[in-house]
């Protein structure tokens, strides 16, 4: 989880208590500080592999459990794409012709 808050007057506790590290909670005091911010994330994250993926299917909902290459893991909801299923309506065969 990143959290990224920008002026005078953030919640700097609760931001870094939400993000999933320290390096991944930005208090910056101006916008233009978002350039920076969003190249170290974007540096963190090009190597980020993931080394393992379960989905636990149990409907109306799933759950995806992962783990990538920096040992952090988590769980988070896996929504099921809806399916709409299209058959064609039966359309009645012809008798055939009589003698």
């Amino acid at each position: 989880m990143i959290t990224v808050c920008v002026g005078t007057q953030c919640a700097t506790r609760c931001m870094r208590d939400a993000a999933t590290s320290m390096r991944y909670a930005f208090d910056l005091g101006s916008a233009h500080l978002l350039i920076g911010a969003f190249n170290r994330i974007r540096y963190d994250f090009r190597v980020l592999v993931l080394k393992r993926l379960t989905i636990t299917d149990r409907l109306p909902s799933a759950v995806a459990t992962f783990l990538d290459n920096t040992d952090l893991g988590g769980e988070r909801p896996f929504p099921i794409p809806a399916v709409d299923v299209v058959a064609p309506l039966p359309v009645p065969t012809p008798a055939p012709a009589g003698p």
